[in-house]
């Protein structure tokens, strides 16, 4: 009988510690996921883009007139082929010039290429320098042919903001701390809500115009 008893009594030892066991690695493999979960939400929020007031999200540059009553809005991208030919017509330069009550202002549409939100990025934090500086860096982008725009790295940006006399340093700074990410993620909010799938699109004191009839609203804008 008492060796029954101590066999039995060993049994339930053992079964004892094989459940010890099991709830050990239920715990550790809970606490791994808790410790992976609570890992993922620290970095997160260290890595995370900075805030930005809700007045420079919303801040544009100008090209023309600041108190113009006719604005002409381009939605573009810098890897879109008709967005550089568009560009380099000069036509928005030569409406200014000839009915001079105009301003022009772009807006980053970042969705034809893969490097469009990083040039995108690169504008925003140019724009931190002055519309001046902005100006600068989407000619100097827009320089570029479009397979070689799709090439370019920060390091690249930077160079094209030094060869544009725009403090580089300070651009590579913004770039490095992702200044501008909510920036442009914001213009990409406001293009799909616009409900815009192409690029360039082109706005007439908030009315859509087609590129060939740019001219002849901007023209009836300017007389009315």
């Amino acid at each position: 009988m008492a060796k029954r008893r101590q066999s039995r009594q060993k049994r339930k030892s053992r079964i004892k510690q094989r459940e010890r066991r099991q709830q050990l690695i239920i715990f550790g493999f809970l606490g791994g996921i808790l410790a992976l979960f609570l890992g993922i939400i620290a970095y997160n929020i260290i890595n995370a883009p900075p805030d930005v007031a809700d007045a420079r999200l919303e801040r544009e540059a100008v090209l023309g007139q600041p108190n113009a009553s006719v604005q002409i809005v381009e939605y573009g991208a810098y890897g879109c082929p008709h967005c550089r030919d568009f560009h380099e017509s000069g036509e928005v330069e030569r409406l200014i010039e000839t009915y001079g009550d105009v301003q022009f202002v772009f807006r980053n549409a970042p969705f034809i290429s893969g490097n469009d939100k990083r040039g995108a990025e690169a504008a925003q934090c140019a724009l931190d320098q002055g519309d001046e500086a902005f100006w600068a860096m989407h000619d100097a982008i827009f320089s570029l042919p479009t397979d070689e725009f799709i090439e370019t790295n920060d390091g690249d940006m930077v160079e094209l903001a030094r060869e544009a006399d725009i403090d580089a340093e300070a651009l590579e700074q913004c770039l490095d701390d992702r200044t501008h990410e909510r920036t442009v993620d914001y213009w990409e909010t406001d293009r799909v809500r616009e409900g815009i799938t192409s690029t360039p699109t082109l706005f007439v004191n908030n009315q859509f115009v087609d590129i060939n009839s740019l001219e002849a609203a901007v023209s009836a804008a300017v007389g009315s």
